[in-house]
């Protein structure tokens, strides 16, 4: 199930990335707003669709700098995606719906806590 590596590994792995991702995605923030919104999400889909095969085959290597390199890659690709997203968002809604989806999904929270 994890392509031959234990979980402690995958699970460090998994914690290391997710620290990349931390650091990684307000750098990817300015580069949108450098690039624009349009094009940074055309070239993050592009570089997805072409680089994700390639990943995935990297796995069957089965030594752990391998499993480093294969998630800080596909942790780079998804913040690279979702930054693009949330940039996009408040240019599609207006901010009456923004603020009454904030207002409902805090009143719903406040209810069920």
């Amino acid at each position: 199930i994890f392509y031959q590596y234990t979980e402690q590994q995958v699970y460090i792995v998994y914690i290391l990335s997710l620290g990349w991702s931390m650091l990684m995605i307000p750098m990817v923030a300015r580069l949108v707003t450098k690039f624009g919104i349009q094009n940074w999400l055309f070239v993050a889909h592009l570089l997805s669709v072409i680089a994700i095969g390639f990943l995935f085959q990297l796995l069957d290597v089965h030594h752990f700098y391998v499993l480093v390199i294969f998630m800080l890659s596909y942790q780079t690709l998804i913040g690279m995606i979702c930054v693009g997203y949330i940039a996009l968002l408040p240019l599609i809604f207006p901010v009456s719906m923004r603020f009454t989806g904030v207002a409902v999904s805090y009143n719903f929270t406040y209810c069920i806590a």
